[in-house]
């Protein structure tokens, strides 16, 4: 495991985020309880995937540094709505949806992934992924999206080897209510606000989209690979 100066400076150089804006972002998921606390140096703070894995949303899911801890608590506990699964069959390909994950039709390259529970979360997927490139380099491409203002989310893996079957699935992410708006907002709107934000914020013209892909997940993995011996 690594130091989060280390995974900062790998998140950062990765995204192309500004460092000390990534530095602020995680200071302040520390501040909230969302990573842990401790001292810096030798015996402090060593870096698991779940801990850059909330970086990751929050450097993708917010704003603001101010942001950042809201960023991870509307994204991590989005639920799998459905799964699209490509298979070949003959010479044509078929695309078949499936109202839950379907991360089996991985499980070649990304066993964690594929152990996942039916009610696992995007968070949970994200750890996962981060696993698989932190234990070794699985031959796929990734795309990872998180969509607002409302949160949602959709991961796509494609394996490079296309001789079986199956060899890709998307999942989408969203909220399993979708007649609220994130937790945040409903301690501070009244009942009649809160019906008015959540128009808005599911249904206004503005969406966003960021996106990362398998270099962020392997650049993330390699870092998360050192032995910090400062």
């Amino acid at each position: 495991m690594t130091t989060p100066g280390r995974l900062i400076e790998a998140a950062a150089l990765v995204t192309g985020k500004n460092r000390h804006t990534v530095e602020k972002m995680y200071d302040a998921l520390r501040a909230s309880g969302e990573v842990p606390k401790g001292t810096r140096g030798r015996y402090g703070v060593r870096v698991t995937s779940a801990v850059a894995a909330k970086l990751i949303l929050a450097i993708c899911g917010s704003e603001h540094v101010r942001d950042a801890s809201h960023a991870v608590r509307r994204y991590e506990h989005l639920t799998a709505q459905n799964s699209i699964r490509f298979l070949y069959e003959g010479n044509t390909y078929k695309q078949l949806v499936v109202p839950s994950s379907a991360w089996q039709v991985v499980a070649t390259e990304f066993p964690n992934l594929a152990a996942l529970p039916q009610n696992s979360t995007f968070g949970d997927a994200i750890v996962a992924l981060i696993d698989a490139y932190c234990t070794g380099d699985p031959r796929a491409e990734v795309s990872i999206a998180l969509r607002g203002p409302y949160p949602g989310a959709h991961v796509s893996v494609t394996l490079e080897n296309r001789e079986t079957p199956e060899w890709r699935v998307e999942i989408d992410y969203q909220n399993d209510d979708r007649d609220d708006v994130p937790g945040e907002w409903l301690e501070l709107d009244s009942d009649k606000e809160r019906r008015r934000r959540r128009i808005y914020d599911v249904y206004g013209d503005l969406k966003t989209v960021s996106t990362i892909s398998d270099a962020t997940l392997r650049a993330i993995g390699a870092v998360l690979r050192e032995e910090s011996t400062t």
